[in-house]
């Protein structure tokens, strides 16, 4: 499952929580399995709660209407309450036993669970019931509005009640086995968007192209585009491309920055690479190079125990002394998982060691104003004695 059970006690053992609520999509989906929810149902009050004592058993706490997708996923937490008013009914003459499993299961849940007026009160009252009205609670406050944390606080005076966003970040900086399972293949998707680009750039083409091409090819292959940009000659010391990939025609000699970001089962994959149509400057030579040494020195320090400073300090020595004198950035990577930036973020100030399991990037882009952006980036997971990158492409400057 996502979820790292054991890792998760530890960390509540170590803030001395009684129990962990979850209300933002991504620790929703770390927590139940739950997908995140689109459309309609994307803004649905869900929370899941997470005893730390073994014998009280998890619940999710879900509106009626979005009860279906939760009970098909068959998540590790068996208890469920419903919320709000929506309404379901059942004929009078059906044979159940030519129901499907997975309707037998809804009908039996619709037909006897009870149903709270709103989340608020489920929450409250489920909490009141496992005798945790008294307790430490753990509140993720990043998917819940100032008024409803307020809520929970007015419903449960007795309740010493957190804030634990934090808690569920420092929780998922390690991954299991499912999350890295999915990692991979989000690594996969992703890298299959960009041999479809690269097969398909050359001279005339337009950045919107060569877009449409990438995100075809994501979609085929069951992921969802996050973020594209692909910038030719100039326009790539544009962080962010603008609003998106342009009519920008390619020319040669162009630097080309190759940036995506996918999601596949709600993971998501970012990397990075540079290419040129024809032959490069001596310019883009150079300082491809230069941002690539970054990466390979430190690919070398990356093992249990190395903390994010000295993963960063690295980098940036490395990237200075093979060419880019004046080289600097906020960060050189971060974590990857539920969100784009998990923990740990690799910058000057964070003294977070890395442990065996945790999934992070490491990217050294580069953006100059008349020039364009010389950009790297891979994805790495942590293991006993090192590392494994999961991009499986070179990682030179690439040359059409």
């Amino acid at each position: 499952m996502l979820f790292n059970k054991k890792r998760a006690y530890m960390l509540m053992d170590k803030y001395q929580i009684d129990a962990l609520i979850t209300s933002c999509p991504e620790n929703i989906t770390y927590s139940s399995g739950l997908p995140g929810l689109h459309g309609c149902m994307s803004g649905q009050q869900i929370y899941v709660l997470i005893p730390r004592d073994e014998k009280i058993t998890p619940v999710v706490i879900i509106s009626k209407n979005a009860v279906d997708i939760f009970l098909d996923i068959k998540s590790w937490i068996k208890e469920v309450e419903l919320w709000g008013d929506f309404y379901i009914f059942e004929s009078g003459n059906v044979n159940f036993e030519e129901l499907t499993q997975l309707e037998k299961i809804y009908a039996k849940v619709v037909r006897e669970k009870r149903t709270h007026k709103n989340a608020i009160e489920a929450l409250t009252k489920i909490l009141e019931e496992k005798k945790l009205n008294h307790a430490k609670l753990g509140v993720d406050e990043k998917g819940m509005s100032i008024f409803d944390y307020g809520k929970i606080k007015n419903r449960l005076p007795k309740a010493k009640i957190v804030p634990a966003n934090h808690i569920f970040r420092e929780i998922r900086a390690v991954k299991t086995l499912e999350e890295i399972d999915r990692l991979r293949k989000a690594a996969m998707v992703n890298e299959r968007g960009l041999k479809a680009i690269l097969d398909n750039l050359k001279e005339g083409k337009t950045e919107k192209q060569l877009a449409i091409i990438h995100d075809e090819a994501i979609r085929s292959l069951g992921g969802v585009p996050y973020h594209d940009c692909i910038q030719g000659g100039t326009r790539g010391s544009l962080v962010n491309g603008g609003i998106g990939p342009s009519d920008y025609v390619f020319r040669k000699g162009d630097p080309i920055r190759l940036d995506f970001d996918c999601t596949y089962c709600n993971y998501y994959s970012d990397m990075a690479r540079t290419a040129v149509i024809g032959k490069p400057s001596e310019k883009i030579k150079k300082y491809y190079n230069a941002v690539m040494q970054g990466i390979l020195v430190a690919e070398e320090k990356i093992k249990p125990g190395v903390t994010a400073k000295e993963l960063f300090n690295t980098v940036i020595e490395a990237v200075r002394k093979n060419g880019i004198e004046n080289f600097n950035r906020q960060h050189v990577g971060h974590g990857i998982g539920l969100e784009c930036y998990d923990l740990p973020l690799i910058n000057a100030n964070n003294e977070m060691k890395l442990e065996e399991g945790m999934v992070f990037n490491l990217e050294t882009p580069y953006y100059e104003i008349g020039f364009g952006c010389m950009h790297l980036e891979n994805t790495y997971l942590v293991t006993k004695d090192g590392y494994d990158v999961l991009q499986e492409i070179s990682s030179k400057l690439i040359s059409l």
